[in-house]
């Protein structure tokens, strides 16, 4: 019984609180830059290192999976036989 107390005063609370467009934006910005931030560094050249590093990961990793998965296909799926007749 308490928490439907709760959620109903709440909403109102919800309710009464107003947001524009262009605040909600400004929001979503500065919690995004924060998020980058915490991930990437606040130091440009520290951007720089750090996103270089992610890129070389994300892209090694496409690599290796794409590879795995040609590798499996014709192996496995595909069933191609090294030996001609």
């Amino acid at each position: 019984m308490e928490n439907k107390k709760k959620g109903v005063g709440h909403k109102h609370q919800l309710d009464g609180m107003k947001y524009t467009e262009d605040s909600v934006k400004e929001t979503e910005r500065k919690k995004l830059q924060d998020f980058y931030s915490s991930v990437l560094g606040s130091d440009p050249e520290e951007v720089k290192i750090n996103s270089l590093a992610m890129r070389r990961k994300i892209y090694s990793f496409g690599l290796i999976l794409l590879v795995g998965a040609c590798i499996f296909y014709f192996l496995v799926l595909g069933k191609i036989s090294f030996v001609t007749s």
